[in-house]
């Protein structure tokens, strides 16, 4: 069905115009605002930029810039207008339990909504929500697993696969992780927020690892001796508002460069030119 939308009056055409009687005053402002989030909105597709992937659910990005193709092996993320990707970053869940116990979790078809992705799991709701905030990640434990002897149960662990080559660069304070590409940021994972049932944050960090035999993992570790159970895992992926390389001679920006803080709060360093 193809809906063809009139276009916003004019100010000095409204009075000639009406709205009909069951419309209301924001009408106009209330579709502006549905089709804008319909733009992050995840549709099939049967062709992707990836050359292992002939088709997969995908969702563009326009204020990060990204496109991210949900598949049973994870996320796929790439830049959203390039038909050749410059880069590439994937993630893909591998296990979760306690430290010193992480138990493998078997693949399963994602499955949307809107602009939301769920792959469920006996135990372990894993799912994304795609906004111009970024790519939003989060998972959903009802239950502390059973314990061996060698399992530390004051911290929960969640271990996933990374994928991509992007070169990583995990923050010392364990809240984030910058990726590059040719030494220029082009995804920040970051914004760890965990909660238990009783809404109350749990300390929680974020660690770039290995797996023997299995290549770079990120793992997410969680302090949940005092916690009340279900508890849920909130990271966001997004990328920096702006980027630029300067990768010949005399390529110069201005005459003079100063840091300015986050002036935007993104969680990136701005500079002054």
């Amino acid at each position: 069905t193809l809906l063809r939308l009139p276009a916003a009056p004019a100010a000095a055409q409204v009075g000639e115009q009406p709205l009909p009687a069951a419309a209301s005053a924001d009408w106009w402002s209330a579709v502006q605002k549905d089709i804008a989030a319909s733009e992050y909105h995840v549709a099939w597709s049967q062709k992707t930029t990836l050359a292992d992937v002939r088709e997969a659910l995908q969702a563009p990005n326009r204020a990060q810039g990204f496109r991210t193709y949900f598949t049973n092996h994870g996320i796929r993320v790439v830049p959203r207008t390039e038909e050749k990707r410059s880069w590439e970053w994937g993630l893909d869940l591998q296990g979760y339990g306690w430290a010193g116990d992480v138990r493998d979790v078997e693949t399963t078809e994602p499955r949307a909504i809107e602009n939301r992705v769920d792959f469920d799991r006996p135990g372990l709701g894993e799912w994304y929500i795609n906004s111009p905030r970024g790519l939003e990640q989060g998972f959903t434990l009802d239950r502390p697993l059973e314990a061996s002897e060698l399992a530390d149960t004051s911290k929960l662990v969640v271990e996933m696969a990374l994928s991509g080559g992007l070169a990583a660069y995990p923050a010392e304070d364990g809240q984030s992780i910058e990726f590059r590409h040719g030494g220029v940021a082009v995804l920040r994972y970051a914004e760890l927020k965990v909660e238990d049932n009783t809404g109350r944050t749990i300390p929680a960090r974020m660690e770039v690892t290995s797996r023997a035999g299995e290549g770079a993992m990120v793992r997410l570790v969680v302090g949940v001796a005092t916690a009340i159970w279900p508890i849920t895992i909130d990271p966001l992926a997004s990328s920096p508002s702006w980027t630029a390389e300067g990768d010949q001679a005399s390529a110069n920006f201005g005459f003079s460069v100063a840091s300015a803080g986050d002036v935007n709060g993104d969680g990136y360093a701005d500079v002054i030119v």
